[in-house]
């Protein structure tokens, strides 16, 4: 399945975010990346099973942190940071499990390369942009420019993205944007509709 360019990450998944996320979804988001850190494993997969139930089946449903949590539910991928899956788990999870692979990268070029080459299908450095949880700028975009250079996977960025600012990224050869915080605030669906535009407007 191809990877589209607008991504959704869930904040903690209460019964009004899990809503918002399926109306983020049916509104034109292609990725939707649920994260708990305090759900039981259990509760998370029936979560994730909603969503998938509630959401046509073209859009990625990924679990950020939880392997066993994909694997169960038949998420259509994982995400995970530095400490949540050795990469070279990847491959494991690609072909037996037939997942969608993505890491966070940090402002981290060689963990980058080193996703990549272990076999992981995106990968999404933080952040360009101060947000509400990381108050300053931790990638420079120079290094952004630099990754979209040199890697063949598709670069997400996140942290801090809106209509106003994704255009800078977009324009610089990103593949897409992910959002969390922008997502949540007022209107889920017309904020989902206007980005939307935005990426078809300014993607290389």
């Amino acid at each position: 399945m191809s990877i589209g360019r607008l991504y959704v990450v869930s904040p903690e998944p209460d019964d009004g975010i899990i809503e918002r996320l399926i109306k983020a979804g049916r509104c034109g988001a292609d990725l939707i990346q649920i994260r708990s850190k305090v759900l039981s494993p259990e509760r998370l997969i029936k979560t994730v099973l909603y969503i998938k139930k509630h959401l046509p089946d073209n859009i990625l449903v990924i679990v950020n942190d939880y392997p066993d949590v994909a694997i169960y539910a038949k998420a259509d991928g994982i995400h995970g940071g530095k400490d949540d899956f050795d990469l070279k788990d990847i491959q494991e999870f690609k072909k037996k499990y037939n997942l969608t692979v993505g890491v966070s990268v940090y402002d981290s070029l060689e963990r980058a390369k080193l996703a990549e080459r272990y076999g992981a299908d995106y990968v999404a450095f933080s952040s360009p942009f101060p947000s509400p949880s990381k108050k300053k700028v931790l990638t420079p975009i120079k290094i952004i420019k630099e990754a979209v250079s040199k890697l063949k996977v598709p670069v997400f960025v996140i942290g801090g993205i809106t209509p106003e600012n994704a255009p800078s990224m977009l324009e610089i050869g990103v593949h897409g944007v992910a959002v969390l915080s922008y997502a949540f605030r007022g209107d889920t669906c017309e904020n989902i509709k206007r980005l939307k535009k935005t990426i078809e407007k300014y993607a290389i």
